[in-house]
This record gives structure tokens, sequence and C-alpha cells, in this order.
């Protein structure tokens, strides 16, 4: 007989193989109902409405309808940022769901709420555009805070859900941003649709209604699994009477009455540097968006970002664990040394012949459909290679490894607003689709660690309120990187605004800024080694900072990590 010779899986089979299970397992630590509000909020809403964050059908169309009011790149990429707010006001949305109580739950009723503001916003838009710059600007607000709000509670579920299986969260994280970018591609392909029938945008803005009005139901339904205030702890009563948010709580609760508002003030007194700490990153936010809403000049806008930078790296290492902090840091300063040319290069790719002869000239459906669908595929393949050969990295070679590939790509920018790649006989397409489109993919290796980062360093019973300090940080870090942006435009003079004729001169300094761009992202490699931790993406961070501050060096690795085989996940 003949000695049966095993079959061997081809690489990608055996990655399926391997997706799968880990899938299976997510599945049944997850549920079926928190997994249906998951898809809801995290690829209907999060990724296909908003397209990661300021994309998808609300996103996309914001320059395009802003260039319709012939404001400077300057003054659209600062409404744009003001737009988009609502991800940098996460901690202040955290802080109010880990403490305060509605009817005897803290995070239903925000749901709700902002579900019923951004759908009238929506309906709005949509009714009334054109409108004034300021009010287009104040309604895009709150439809981002409902998309924001749902993002950081379901967040705030998924730390709670993984707190003892911290080796399961690159594959939660892989799987989420894995999905999210087929969603981002279908709302992209059909922006590109209405762009070339000619469809108002506007009417784009109704594409949330619906989607509000069911996670609201469904959240309404407690499908999120979230528990009724169980009375451990008294609640300060902060209304006039006391009742129940919904009938069917009545069965479950032990204590015999509930606030209609409560606040657990005693979790206040115990975690006051947190609270602290989100009410000034809140400040922050909210002050540099009304500097920015009300056209304040972009050097005060600068000058405040910085200054801004400063104080809250400093409010990091005063209130919080130092392992938790330099984390912190790390991450606003990388994001903020990553500056958003953004709104001029929207005009240097789609200007008309007559309005800058020498341009790509792309027409705005090319723009928004095949430069970010490319875009957002080769993202989708970047967490595939995240996901299957770098979760296992340590976090310092990670942001290493992906920073350095992130400035490489970028050098080709130059050479495209130089309009070197045309005296090298290269068309402008073949060179965008082969060059910045790369960007996206290699941004999203680099971003991938700080989502795994941040579902590891949340403590039990304020999930909501440090994942929104950390998120709230990542998203201001990058809202200051866009202010500079635009001063760095101002400077150079660099103010497109879509006129018809005349705007040659206009990127004549495009390439410097974009020089300016590239060199400044040396500066957070210096700080990696300094700040980020030398642990594995399957570690709990929490128990290794607890170790580093005992200084016990001596306990066995299966100790302190949790990405053992007995792992669940």
């Amino acid at each position: 007989m003949f000695k049966q010779t095993p079959r061997v899986c081809c690489l990608p089979c055996t990655a399926l193989e391997d997706g799968k299970k880990r899938f299976m397992k997510l599945y049944s630590l997850l549920g079926f109902r928190f997994m249906c509000v998951a898809v809801m909020i995290e690829f209907v809403l999060q990724a296909f409405v908003a397209g990661g964050g300021s994309g998808g059908l609300v996103g996309a169309p914001i320059l395009l309808l802003l260039s319709t009011f012939k404001l400077p790149a300057t003054r659209m990429q600062i409404l744009e940022t003001v737009a988009t707010a609502p991800w940098q006001l996460k901690p202040l949305m955290g802080i109010l769901s880990d403490s305060l109580y509605i009817g005897g739950y803290n995070k239903m009723p925000y749901m709700i709420l902002t579900s019923l503001t951004g759908i009238i916003s929506a309906v709005l838009v949509a009714a009334f555009y054109p409108m004034s710059p300021l009010l287009f600007t104040a309604l895009l607000f709150f439809i981002f805070l409902q998309i924001a709000t749902g993002d950081l509670l379901l967040e705030a579920r998924y730390v709670e859900k993984t707190k003892n299986h911290a080796a399961s969260r690159p594959t939660l994280y892989s799987f989420i941003r894995f999905c999210s970018g087929f969603c981002q591609l279908a709302s992209i392909l059909v922006v590109g649709l209405l762009i070339a029938y000619h469809v108002p945008l506007q009417w784009l803005y109704l594409s949330p209604v619906i989607p509000f009005f069911v996670v609201a139901l469904m959240v309404y339904g407690n499908w999120a699994g979230e528990s009724l205030y169980k009375g451990e702890r008294p609640l300060t009563n902060l209304g006039c009477r006391r009742c129940y948010f919904t009938e069917r709580s009545r069965e479950d609760v032990l204590s015999p009455e509930i606030p209609v508002i409560g606040a657990d003030t005693l979790k206040m007194r115990e975690n006051w540097r947190i609270f602290l700490l989100a009410f000034i990153i809140g400040g922050i936010s909210i002050g540099t968006s009304v500097l920015g809403l009300f056209e304040m000049s972009t050097t005060y806008l600068f000058i405040a970002s910085i200054g801004s930078a400063f104080v809250m790296i400093g409010c990091f290492f005063a209130l919080l664990d130092k392992g938790v902090a330099k984390i912190l840091a790390f991450i606003v300063i990388q994001n903020m040394f990553s500056i958003s040319l953004r709104a001029a290069t929207f005009f240097f790719y789609t200007d008309s012949v007559e309005a800058y002869p020498e341009g790509p000239h792309f027409s705005r459906q090319f723009y928004v459909t095949v430069m970010g669908g490319v875009g957002i595929l080769l993202s989708v393949v970047g967490v595939f290679i995240y996901g299957t050969f770098m979760h296992h990295w340590t976090y310092r070679r990670v942001f290493m490894v992906t920073s350095l590939l992130f400035m490489v790509t970028c050098v080709p920018n130059i050479l495209l607003f130089k309009r070197i790649n045309l005296e090298w006989g290269i068309p402008d397409v073949a060179f965008v689709l082969g060059s910045e489109v790369v960007q996206v993919m290699v941004g999203e290796l680099n971003s991938m660690p700080f989502g795994v980062i941040m579902l590891s360093l949340c403590p039990p019973g304020m999930e909501a309120s440090l994942y929104a300090i950390m998120a709230g940080s990542s998203n201001l870090g990058n809202a200051f990187a866009s202010y500079q942006g635009a001063f760095v435009l101002e400077m150079l003079d660099i103010k497109p605004s879509g006129n018809t004729t005349g705007e040659s001169r206009q990127f004549d300094n495009l390439w410097i800024a974009s020089l300016i761009s590239l060199l400044i992202q040396v500066v957070p490699l210096f700080f990696i080694h300094l700040l980020i931790p030398d642990a594995k993406q399957t570690d709990d961070l929490l128990v290794l900072n607890e170790l580093e501050e005992t200084t016990i060096t001596s306990l066995p690795t299966n100790m302190i990590s949790s990405g053992d085989d007995d792992d669940p996940l």
C-alpha cells in the first residue's frame, strides 16, 4: 500500500480557515443581538454612512458642497474639521455615559437622544440646502454626533465583553476594520453614481434617517445588553421625581426606586482625575471648534492647537498612570505631526482646464469613486496583512515599520505636485493610483495598533470614559493636524477656491507644503522607544503597567500575557 501524503493547504486557505475559527469564537463571546447592534452601528452607520469617520454618504460630499460657496481651501478645511468635531468630543460623552444615569441606564438614553437630533438634522440638510456654510456645518455636527456617540458606547461594550480575553482584541479590531472597508467602498460607489447622474448631493443626507431610527429601536429594546442600574451604590437624584426608563425594567431592578436622572457621584470622586481630563479635552475641542467656526485667523488656530497639545500631554502625565500617559502622548504626537492638506489637494485634482491648465483635471466622480475606492480596497488589504502577519508583533516594531513606510509613500506626492511625473512621461492617473492610494493601505497598517492598544488600556467600570479620552485625544490630534495644515497653506499662499479661471498660481507652492508635511513626520519616530511599551499586541497592558509600577520583574511570562492557547479567543 502506498503511504498517503498529507495535503498541504496554501497560505490563503490556511489564513481563511484560521480567520473563520477566530470569528466563530468571537461570535460566541458577543452573542447574536449584540452582533446585530454592532453591524448597524459599525458597518451601516460608521462605515457606510460616515465612511469610517468623515467620509461615506455624509462625509464625502462635504468638500463638494462647500466648494459651491467658493470658499478658499483653508476655510473649507477648517469647516470640515468643525463638522466632524464630535469625534473629538468623545471624552465628554464618555464621562456622561459612565456617571450620569437616566431612568437607570447610562448608555441607552444618549443613543436615543442623539438619534433623534441626527434625524432632524439630516432632514433639514436635505430639505433646505443651499444654506449658509455655518448652518450647514452645525447640522453636519449633529449628524456626526449620533454616529460618534454610537461608536463610543459600542466600543465601551467591546471593552467590557473582552476584558478577560485580551488575545481576542486584535481579532475583533481586524474583523471590524476588514468588514468596514467593504462598506466604505460601497458608499463611495453610491456617491460616485449620484455624481455621474447629476443627482443633488444633499439628498444623500436622507440616508442616515432610517438607520438612526433602527438603531434607536434596537437600543430601546436593549439589544446591546446594557444592565439596568442595580443600586450597588446610591445615585444622587438630579431629577424632580423617580421612575423607570422602560416599563419592562421593573422586574429586573433590585432597588425599589431609580431616579429619573441620577449621578454616580462616588464614581466621580474616585475617578476625579479621569473626569477632569475629559473636561479639559472636551473644552479644548469646543474652544478650537468655536475659533474655527467663526473665521478666526489660521495663525490663532495654529497657536491654539500647538498650545493645546502641550496642555493635553502635560495633563496626561499629571492625571493618569504613567504607562497610559506615555501611550496617549504618542498618539497625539503621531497624529498632530501628520498635517493635512486635504482641501487644497481636492482643488488640485479637480480644477478644470480653464482654472488650472497644468493640473490633472480629474472629474469629481473619478476623485470620489476611483481614487477613494481604490484607496479603500488597499486599506482592506492592509487590514488583512495586519491581521494575518502583524498582530503578534510588538507595538514598537509595528509603529516603527509602518511609520517609515508611510513616509516613503508620501514622497511621490511631492513629485506629483511639482509635476515632475509629467516630465518623466508618467500620466497623472497612473501616478496617483500607483502612489497616493498606497498611502491609504500603509496608513491603515499604521492605525490598526492604535485601536488594539486603546482596547487594552481601559480599566473595569470606566471603559467608556477612558476609551473616550484615548479616542478623543487621537481625533483631536487629527484636528490639530488639519488646523496646522490650514496654517501652512495660508503661509504659502495656497488658497484655491474652485474659481473658473486663473488658479494656477495657487498651486505653485503646494509641493513645498507636501515636503513640510513629509519632513515633520520624522518627529514621532524619536518618541516610539520612549513612549511605546515593548510588549506584544496580545499582552494585557494594564497588568504590565501594574507590574512595572510595583517593580516586580521575576514573574513568569504566562502571568502577564493573556495571549496563551487556553484563551477561548
